[in-house]
């Protein structure tokens, strides 16, 4: 009746030593690999990588539908509109001046075509003269009369969260770390932020004051990749909030992580005097916009746009 069973073997002390080893080391192995870097590490990957995209991309061009809604509530008064454009986009990399300079060729406006900026802004890409920033911003700040609603604004760039992780910039932050976070299928690092250098990235129009920033980017741990910023200025002299959200897409054709979209919302609070003085109403004023981008290409010199 025993002769089908094999002999019971107690194991010896070396093998039994040499598996304890073995699971002893295991959790410690692992826990090195799920070990997140430390702050200052993150931002160097986070900043060498935005470094890669300035060099890579000192000119790159993209199509975008750009949608915009205004709401004005005063009392019981209500007044809106919207607008869409279908542009095509130039984002420039200004290494002497450390700064994006993103400018919005209007091709349609509403499903109608708008004929007018496309040669200028080819030329002043291709001009490597000395007045050529100057000249760029001209155009940059020309694309903005398209915007609707009372809050004037330039600044809707989808390239300027990535300026607060540059190297040269990160000194104008506080930078914290409010913990891990999965966007869009990856996992990330979330990265609060506060501005606190001057210049700021953002300054009033009427008089130059600096306007600090405060936000939000998310940063992939492993090779320092954006996958999302949240920039945020608030103008307490006129009441006015904006917040700019940015989600980045990985472009198989440039082999690299560009915007996708671009949500923002612009809102101002204030008391509007009405019938020469008689009486004064509260309003709120609400912009909300949504850009969507595609179709990135380069520009070469010689205002040459390569093939699509």
């Amino acid at each position: 009746m025993d002769q089908g069973r094999t002999k019971h073997q107690e194991p010896s002390t070396k093998d039994y030593m040499g598996r304890c080893l073995i699971l002893l080391a295991a959790p410690l192995v692992l826990g090195q690999a799920s070990r997140e870097p430390s702050l200052p590490d993150l931002l160097h990957r986070a900043g060498a990588y935005v470094q890669q995209v300035e060099s890579d991309f000192s000119t790159v061009i993209s199509n975008e539908e750009y949608e915009q809604k205004f709401v004005w509530r005063s009392g019981n008064a209500r007044a809106g509109s919207s607008r869409k454009l279908t542009s095509e986009m130039s984002f420039m990399w200004m290494p002497n001046e450390m700064v994006w300079i993103t400018i919005r060729n209007v091709l349609r406006l509403d499903g109608a075509p708008v004929a007018d900026s496309r040669q200028r802004i080819e030329a002043a890409i291709d001009d490597q003269n000395a007045g050529r920033v100057s000249q760029l911003r001209r155009l940059r700040d020309e694309g903005a009369r398209f915007n609707i609603g009372r809050i004037s604004r330039n600044f809707s760039d989808p390239m300027l969260g990535l300026q607060v992780v540059e190297p040269g910039f990160q000194p104008r932050f506080t930078f914290s770390v409010a913990g891990a976070e999965r966007i869009r299928g990856v996992d990330t690092v979330h990265v609060t932020f506060v501005e606190h250098g001057s210049p700021t990235l953002i300054r009033r129009g009427t008089d130059f004051q600096d306007l600090p920033t405060h936000g939000d980017v998310w940063i992939h741990a492993g090779d320092g990749v954006i996958h999302q910023t949240r920039l945020v200025t608030v103008d307490n002299k006129f009441d006015t909030r904006s917040t700019i959200t940015v989600q980045f897409a990985h472009d198989s054709k440039l082999e690299r992580w560009l915007p996708q979209r671009m949500d923002e919302e612009y809102v101002r609070q204030g008391v509007e005097t009405r019938v020469r003085g008689a009486f004064a109403e509260a309003f709120t004023e609400r912009i909300e916009c949504v850009a969507t981008y595609a179709n990135y290409r380069r520009f070469e010199t010689s205002g040459r746009v390569l093939p699509q």
